[in-house]
């Protein structure tokens, strides 16, 4: 799953901190990290990508997700639309703008391709989906799950999304949803909150999940906790299976002291002081995660790289957006240029 934007930052959930053990063993490991390293000191850089645009696309704020022919997926939040790269950066497709006619979006925040090569893509506002033709040049089907808002989505299978969002009316609404594209009905749904009363007037307006997985496991994050955890797709609904505490230098999640929601200002200055994470990336031998921070107009993009069993590996501070990985390669946009539509590749160095 995904890098986001500075949007999404602002959608950003804060929930209750780890367990005690679980805090500990993030304390222990945060001790072990080197935060003041640079991008060139942990990653070989291998190449960049310069993405093709045109009168009609320009990419603001992409969201990526892989396509199956080794090239890109582009979820663009702020330009309301939806691109195909080839894995050289030449643009296949593009299709949408803002709108709530076929085909068109409100903050699309998804876009895969199933497995019978149709594309499916879901909004950030109105958690509407859209299936498209497999070259994205005609509309199949519009559904709407009751959920609101929509945060992230995995396909299962060609008739199964993994949706992640809230039903409307709940409180305590779980956050992943099994979504059957025959019948438009949520199969089952899992991942309740484990958010202290404190936080939970925050974790009822700020909120996003970050999904990945490898072979039949499914790893899920939620904004403000820095733990990691893990689902058997063999079951239904998913079985929890465990989870790892992420080894985060600083880790900041807190419930503001004052009402934040009628002041910009009040507002941004509360954010500023949080951590929230954004992705997970599944590696061969390790998880790569995205963290930010905002600062004023702009976010502050950190990594997290980490083994299997939690042993920290490196963190970045202000490393850029990263945008995907496939396999060991890690395509990102580089914090010293910040520009959108310039993709630089490259792997973690053995450490």
């Amino acid at each position: 799953m995904r890098a986001l934007t500075r949007a999404t930052l602002a959608c950003a959930a804060a929930f209750g901190a780890c367990g005690d053990d679980d805090r500990r063993m993030t304390t222990i490991a945060a001790e072990m990290s080197d935060p003041t390293v640079s991008l060139t000191e942990v990653v070989d850089l291998l190449g960049e990508i310069q993405a093709e645009e045109d009168d009609r696309v320009i990419n603001v704020a992409p969201i990526f997700f892989d396509d199956a022919d080794g090239g890109f997926l582009v979820a663009d939040l702020k330009e309301h639309q939806v691109r195909l790269y080839r894995r050289d950066g030449s643009l296949r497709a593009a299709t949408g703008g803002p709108g709530d006619g076929p085909g068109e979006f409100r903050s699309p925040v998804m876009v895969h391709r199933l497995p019978d090569g149709r594309l499916v893509a879901g909004n950030f506002v109105n958690a509407r989906l859209t299936v498209f033709s497999a070259a994205a040049d005609s509309v199949l089907d519009t559904q709407h799950p009751p959920l609101f808002p929509l945060y992230n989505a995995l396909p299962l299978s060609s008739e199964r999304l993994l949706l992640a969002g809230r039903q409307p009316g709940s409180h305590t609404s779980p956050l992943l949803h099994v979504w059957n594209l025959v019948s438009e009905e949520i199969e089952a749904s899992f991942f309740s909150i484990p958010v202290p009363p404190e936080l939970a007037p925050t974790a009822l307006s700020l909120g996003f999940v970050g999904l990945d997985t490898r072979a039949d496991t499914l790893y899920a994050t939620f904004s403000l906790s820095d733990t990691l955890y893990a689902f058997s797709l063999g079951e239904s609904p998913p079985r929890p299976i465990g989870k790892t505490p992420m080894p985060i230098r600083g880790f900041r999640v807190f419930a503001p002291e004052q009402d934040v929601s009628g002041s910009v200002e009040a507002r941004q200055r509360w954010l500023s002081q949080l951590t929230p994470i954004q992705a997970v990336h599944v590696m061969p031998q390790s998880f790569l995660v995205l963290f930010g921070e905002a600062q004023g107009p702009e976010n502050l993009w950190h990594w997290i790289h980490f083994a299997r069993d939690g042993a920290p590996l490196f963190e970045l501070r202000n490393g850029g957006q990263v945008l995907t990985t496939r396999g060991d390669t890690i395509f990102f946009i580089d914090s010293r240029e910040m520009v959108p539509n310039r993709w630089k590749f490259g792997v973690p160095k053995p450490r």
